[in-house]
């Protein structure tokens, strides 16, 4: 490049300022690829540099064109890298005069704005990162709808869809860590009521997830009961995922929604499948810390008598590869057991030591 760069205009090469920024682009990428961030940075501001003295507007090449693009692109990836995130977002919004109505274009850079929101959204969970991440989202959900106003083929529309989309959720994702849970719910029904793009109801896994945790932040425990059983019906959503959910809902709402999370699971067993570990949580989960003597802990005792007396249940627990579970299991039930006995709640505490 630096070649290039001394011959400067070079007789019979075409484009050769182009081709020098080109190489500068390239030797850059490697740097970055290897972490040599300062050496990266160093070799995207020559090509810069190089690429200052020729009018965008008269540039007419593809390949040209998505050069200045790229550039920008990679210049502010690195400056994310070595935490000057201004620079790095400011790159981001000059890079909006690069776009030249390409829809190869928009995609690259709202899925930038993007990357970077998620990113931030990783870091410490505070307003402050949270607040930059849901201003980068929210310029990738606009870079994507204006995106869809040029897309020329069924396949770029579909692109853009499944972007708006994934975007749409993230922001759900970044409304609900801010209790921002009204917000959560506006994004959750324009996804299901086929806001995205496509005329058709988004169904991902996580929907059911968000809009319960915002139930639940609102208060509005019966909303939050329907999806969580709606979670019945939906096979694709990871066993993980449903254990914690019914976690969290029996967190907020306690003894009240212990049959909730008994028939949760139940329905569960027969949908999809279920480990013995899952059924470790729940149970573990119902009866939490209570040491017996009160009602609710009556109550939720009965609930988790009733869940690991069903037949299914019981076959999870079978054979020598849960053996750890299995024992689990007993140490939980014993322990219910004798808590109820020192309480003086002999029934209860029969019953959980003939579960056990």
């Amino acid at each position: 490049a630096d070649m290039l760069f001394l011959a400067r205009d070079v007789t019979g090469v075409p484009s050769p300022t182009i081709k020098c920024s080109l190489f500068y682009h390239r030797t850059g990428l490697v740097w970055h690829s290897l972490k040599k961030f300062d050496l990266a940075s160093n070799c995207f501001e020559r090509a810069t540099e190089i690429l200052s003295k020729i009018d965008i507007a008269k540039i007419s090449d593809a390949g040209e064109r998505k050069l200045f693009l790229d550039l920008n692109l990679a210049r502010s990836r690195t400056a994310w890298e070595i935490s000057d995130r201004n620079l790095a977002v400011t790159l981001l919004n000059r890079a909006k005069n690069m776009l030249f109505g390409s829809p190869d274009h928009y995609k690259s850079l709202s899925n930038q704005f993007l990357a970077f929101g998620k990113s931030a959204l990783s870091r410490d969970d505070d307003d402050c990162s949270l607040n930059d991440a849901l201003r980068l989202m929210n310029e990738a959900l606009d870079l994507c709808e204006k995106g869809l106003a040029t897309a020329k083929t069924r396949e770029d529309t579909m692109e853009f869809t499944g972007m708006r989309t994934k975007t749409l959720r993230f922001i759900s994702a970044v409304h609900l860590q801010k209790g921002e849970y009204e917000s959560v719910i506006k994004c959750v029904k324009v996804l299901r009521n086929g806001g995205n793009g496509s005329g058709g109801a988004d169904q991902h896994a996580s929907l059911p997830v968000l809009a319960m945790k915002a139930w639940l932040g609102l208060g509005r425990h019966s909303e939050a009961e329907k999806e969580l059983r709606g979670m019945v019906g939906n096979k694709d959503i990871p066993e993980a995922v449903w254990v914690s959910a019914v976690e969290a809902y029996f967190e907020v709402v306690g003894t009240a929604g212990a049959e909730t999370a008994k028939g949760v699971f139940l329905g569960l067993l027969g949908r999809c499948h279920v480990s013995a570990k899952a059924a470790l949580r729940v149970a573990h989960r119902v009866l939490g810390e209570s040491r017996g003597g009160d009602n609710g802990s009556k109550i939720r005792a009965k609930v988790v008598a009733q869940l690991v007396s069903d037949e299914r249940v019981v076959a999870l627990f079978a054979g020598e590869a849960v053996t750890k579970e299995r024992k689990a299991i007993h140490a939980v039930l014993w322990n219910s057991a004798s808590d109820h006995f020192r309480a003086k709640d002999f029934e209860t505490s029969a019953e959980m030591f003939e579960k056990s």
